[in-house]
């Protein structure tokens, strides 16, 4: 299920990324990385990436309406942060900080209005 070229590609950006210094920068391999390929692979598996029908992350405090019977106190709540997909990873500091801001109860960096279960966002699905 796993396409070789593609393994290949993220172990050579994962090399430039993580690999080894070379102490002499001037030795290049053919593609010009100045990296030492001292990795080892000890697991390679397939990750499911969360998604949602429209393509938008769900970042927001779910209503009680959400939660069933029972409730929360308004100090209080539920918080979701999820469906990013493919681009979750790159997405984690800014999710992070607008989700920090949102338990504080401050004003958010950002406008996620558009992303709660509120906006029709349907549930979110699992894509290889």
């Amino acid at each position: 299920m796993m396409e070789a070229d593609k393994v290949a590609l993220v172990r050579k950006t994962t090399v430039t990324l993580m690999g080894k210094a070379d102490p002499d920068v001037a030795s290049r391999d053919a593609e010009g990385d100045a990296n030492i390929d001292d990795l080892e692979v000890v697991r390679e598996a397939l990750c499911f990436r969360p998604w949602t029908e429209s393509g938008r992350p769900i970042v927001a405090r779910l209503g009680d309406w959400a939660l069933g019977s029972g409730g929360v106190s308004p100090s209080g709540g539920v918080f979701m942060a999820a469906g990013h997909g493919p681009w979750g990873i790159s997405m984690s500091l800014g999710t992070g900080k607008v989700m920090a801001e949102m338990i504080r109860g401050v004003t958010t960096s950002a406008d996620v209005s558009g992303l709660g279960l509120e906006a029709g966002v349907k549930p979110v699905k699992a894509k290889i």
